[in-house]
């Protein structure tokens, strides 16, 4: 995996981005072509917090390639202006650098019986950030269909349905609509479809154009200003509700209901706080490129630093051995000592933890850390 701050090192080769909801199936898809590891999620909790770019060679042709791997507008821990600027951020670093785009993967769960709210609207966002110019070098793919083995006649239906409606002026526009069966031949038949048509031609997203070329800001941009409306609408409508509940909470307190006033109160508070919130990150859309880079610059850096971090104490962590194995018994634990580095180390194995107390002679001291995740553990 690279970081997007070191796409620049990828000369001369070919990047297709994939995008989807939370849960489509994104990181699935890429495992089935990229040469590393791809940490995938098993539920509709997002393991794509940022930017991702999984580099693999076609295995006819030879051709370098890239996969981009962005994270959803319906995330499960961060806000759609938080997104917008990551993928906005992402997007501009793969064009000023000298990697062909040759267009996008839109992943779409088919066991999904309709099209909700929040998927509605990720798609509008998804198509204005590529722009209808653009359509050609989409690819809409349903997964997820070995979920409805038994229901596949409705699944089909499911997708022309969407065909007929949701994506409809996508498909006028030349997006094509293909089923991905989960393997890394459909895989890699879909890529290659983006991949080997109009080879000459490096595809430059509607969001590229606008911040790059014309120099707007994030909100002046047409995903910006749709987004920005969205969460206009939000916080109206939680101002209406805060000011309702206001109305309500007064009835109460003149009426001496002390629980549903409080009750009232909590939920005027919360109404409150979410018309503060959409107010905060509609502003936090109000960002340059150059302001964009120079923030995005400072995570990839915190990032990078965490994940060496990690690294160290994984490595530091494993290197213990020869430790007795735990019993299965939840309450039981295993204890054992081992030599490292001239120190004597006794270790104390529970089901969920670790706890190593290392007694250094010539320091005379203990330390004690709980390790509550701990990863690569190893026994002999």
């Amino acid at each position: 995996m690279e970081s997007l701050l070191e796409l620049h090192l990828l000369s001369d080769c070919t990047a297709v981005v994939v995008m989807g909801a939370t849960g489509s199936g994104k990181s699935t898809f890429i495992s089935l072509l990229a040469d590393e590891e791809v940490e995938v999620s098993h539920g509709l909790e997002s393991h794509t917090t940022h930017g991702r770019a999984y580099s693999f060679e076609d295995p006819d042709s030879g051709e370098q390639m890239t996969l981009m791997d962005m994270p959803g507008f319906d995330d499960t821990s961060r806000s759609d202006a938080e997104i917008l600027r990551e993928l906005s951020y992402s997007l501009v670093m793969l064009h000023r650098t000298n990697v062909r785009l040759a267009g996008v993967v839109y992943l779409h769960r088919i066991s999904d019986p309709r099209m909700s709210g929040s998927a509605i609207k990720s798609l509008r966002l998804f198509k204005a950030l590529c722009g209808a110019q653009n359509y050609p070098h989409i690819v809409l793919a349903t997964t997820m269909w070995t979920d409805i083995d038994e229901e596949r006649v409705a699944g089909q239906q499911r997708e022309q349905d969407l065909s007929n409606t949701y994506w409809a002026d996508l498909i006028t526009g030349g997006s094509q609509v293909v089923q991905h069966d989960g393997s890394r031949e459909s895989a890699l038949s879909i890529v290659r479809g983006l991949t080997m048509t109009e080879r000459s031609k490096s595809v430059t997203l509607a969001i590229q154009r606008e911040l790059v070329v014309e120099g707007r800001t994030l909100d002046d941009t047409e995903v910006g200003r749709i987004l920005s409306q969205e969460m206009e609408s939000d916080r109206a409508r939680a101002v209406r509700d805060a000011q309702d509940l206001d109305s309500s909470l007064k009835e109460a307190e003149q009426d001496g209901d002390g629980d549903t006033a409080a009750a009232l109160r909590a939920e005027r508070q919360a109404a409150q706080a979410k018309a503060a919130r959409r107010t905060r990150e509609k502003e936090a859309l109000r960002i340059s490129l150059r302001q964009l880079r120079e923030e995005q610059h400072s995570l990839d850096s915190r990032r990078d630093r965490e994940g060496k971090q990690r690294k160290k104490q994984r490595a530091y962590y494993t290197s213990y051995s020869r430790v007795a194995s735990p019993s299965q018994d939840s309450d039981s634990e295993a204890a054992g000592t081992v030599e490292r580095e001239g120190r004597v180390v006794a270790i104390k194995h529970r089901r969920s933890s670790l706890v190593i107390n290392e007694r250094s002679s010539s320091l005379g001291k203990t330390t004690q850390r709980r390790v509550v995740r701990f990863m690569k553990y190893t026994t002999t």
